[in-house]
């Protein structure tokens, strides 16, 4: 167990880091939520993440189209849009398009987040890098929550940094991509 002042130093580089972070991005211009590198169209390799269990998730899923959400415990945005999500994966759970949750963080952290709010949809785990699958599918700038929609044919139909602010924009954004 982690004591009290090694989580609050922990916070506290957390915060800084992410301040240096927005500072650099504001002196480069580059805190905009458009123009992801990746192009609609673009073939997803096929990658595997750990489930909670450990056991190896495969996207994207062959024959389906899939929403794969990045999103952090510590990113309120990300986990303000979940209830929307949750609820879009219960009604295409059968056979509409299926969401999938990837927590980009230290594992221990979205899993506890998970165990009190608990989502439908299949969750997978990642470490953020430079070189995470968030940036392979388009999320240059590592913003979160970024979403990406992949056609049943594994080509990427859309993405999107920000959170959707109900089922409204969800939908709206889906059709936009079809």
């Amino acid at each position: 167990m982690h004591t009290r002042p090694e989580r609050m130093r922990a916070w506290l580089s957390a915060l800084l880091a992410f301040l240096v972070l927005f500072g650099l991005l504001k002196l480069f211009n580059r805190w905009s939520l458009a123009g992801n590198a990746l192009e609609v169209g673009t073939p997803v390799a096929a990658f595997s993440l750990p489930d909670a269990s450990g056991k190896p998730f495969r996207l994207p899923p062959a024959g389906r189209e899939v929403l794969i959400n990045y999103w952090a415990s510590w990113c309120h945005p990300c986990v303000a849009e979940m209830p929307i999500l949750q609820d879009f994966a219960r009604r295409n759970a059968a056979n509409g398009t299926q969401v999938v949750g990837i927590a980009l963080e230290v594992k221990s952290d979205s899993r506890a987040w998970l165990s009190a709010h608990p989502v439908a949809y299949p969750m997978v785990f990642e470490l953020p890098s430079a070189t995470d699958s968030s940036v392979s599918l388009g999320n240059t700038r590592g913003l979160l929550p970024y979403s990406v929609l992949v056609g049943a044919d594994g080509r990427v139909m859309a993405t999107r940094t920000g959170p959707f602010a109900d089922a409204a924009d969800l939908e709206g954004w889906l059709e936009s991509a079809r």
